[in-house]
């Protein structure tokens, strides 16, 4: 049996998660909208990796499983080449294969990267759908 205290720390703290990942979600698309006014520059895909989040170990065979995805793009500004890079969850219906595949169809990409012209180093690609690179 789960004590009155037990229950408002439980709901204390996933209200604390709740709050994170909403103020997260707010930061990311006020970003993402002053990002749409930055100039563009032709950018790359130089690399992309795939893990496995700790939590797939722990899913029931045949589950839905997802996939870390870290890419890393270049970039030119005023003759300097940078490096920017994201960490994105691919997952859902994507086996390991397809997640493979996905990897395969990013490799070398061209892209167009938003650059914050105050911090060239402040990016934002251009085809990143709700934290997922488009092919």
């Amino acid at each position: 049996m789960i004590s009155g205290l037990e229950l408002f720390l439980a709901l204390v703290v996933l209200g604390a998660v709740v709050a994170f990942v909403v103020i997260g979600q707010v930061k990311s698309a006020r970003r993402d909208k002053a990002s749409e006014q930055w100039p563009t520059v032709d950018g790359s895909i130089i690399s992309a990796e795939l893990s496995d989040p700790p939590w797939n170990k722990s899913m029931p065979a045949g589950a839905s499983e997802f996939w870390n995805v870290k890419v890393k793009y270049q970039y030119e500004v005023g003759g300097k080449t940078y490096i920017g890079s994201f960490v994105t969850l691919v997952g859902g219906d994507r086996k390991i294969e397809a997640a493979r595949r996905y990897l395969a169809d990013i490799q070398g990409a061209k892209k167009l990267v938003r650059v914050n012209a105050n911090s060239p180093d402040d990016t934002v690609i251009v085809g990143v759908r709700d934290g997922v690179l488009e092919p």
